[in-house]
């Protein structure tokens, strides 16, 4: 959002504007074999003399799966299955004329565990839905 070109943006009556966001708390999840997979082969994958490159690369099945990486916004990590849709808020009054009654945006982010969403200091929100 922060990199559009906008002159102007209008959010009156945005409900995720006017609720406050709250706490939740849980300490761990549980992955697939699939997830644990594709999370050990990323992380092997930034490695210049993995023997994982040439695998992968002659595997058009892995090449797919693989092809749906997302990446942490905590901690960089690569991984495929969204575990944490967030928000973070971002001021942008200062980069583009916006409605008087709107300060922050929120913005979509995603995090790859709990264990990034419980360090402290990061500044994002766990979206629930009720």
């Amino acid at each position: 959002m922060e990199e559009l070109m906008l002159m102007e943006l209008y959010c009156e009556d945005n409900p995720l504007l006017k609720k406050q966001p709250v706490s939740a708390i849980q300490e761990e999840e549980v992955w697939s074999l699939k997830e644990i997979a594709a999370r050990f082969i990323f992380s092997q994958l930034t490695k210049e003399d993995s023997i994982l490159h040439i695998t992968v690369k002659r595997n058009s099945e892995a090449c797919n799966i693989l092809s749906k990486k997302q990446e942490c916004a905590q901690c960089g990590q690569g991984f495929l299955n969204i575990w944490l849709e967030c928000v973070r808020f971002v001021n942008v009054r200062q980069k583009m004329k916006i409605s008087r009654n709107v300060h922050l945006l929120p913005i979509r982010t995603l995090l790859c565990s709990y264990k990034c969403f419980n360090r402290p200091g990061h500044g994002f929100f766990g979206i629930s839905v009720p």
